[in-house]
């Protein structure tokens, strides 16, 4: 882990997160996130993205999910993904590979 470089990216919430009780519970917890990744990373940068703009990357997905599983499972002929939360981690992430500079360097090479 000494040598890895990081880059977190995460979904910026902007409303109220279904199943959450407030707007306030749900920011505070991507708060708690942004914090717990800062104290074990302190170095690595993190990248909020507004769902519409990562979901930009992906044309027809909107916000059915099985939409957003569909593309994730087309995405890695070895990884299959079965829920939306999975498969929208998975989106995010390849979204932060084609629109961050610098980002594709973390990758290791073999």
């Amino acid at each position: 882990i000494k040598d890895m470089k990081v880059h977190f990216v995460m979904e910026e919430l902007r409303g109220v997160v279904p199943g959450q009780r407030n707007k306030r519970s749900a920011h505070r917890q991507e708060g708690t996130l942004e914090g717990v990744l800062t104290c074990l990373f302190p170095s690595a940068p993190v990248t909020m993205v507004q769902p519409k703009e990562w979901q930009s990357m992906y044309p027809g997905i909107g916000g059915d999910k099985m939409k957003h599983i569909k593309a994730a499972n087309g995405l890695h002929p070895y990884v299959k993904v079965s829920h939306d939360g999975e498969a929208d981690a998975m989106l995010i992430a390849y979204w932060g590979i084609s629109n961050i500079p610098g980002i594709n360097e973390y990758r290791s090479k073999k």
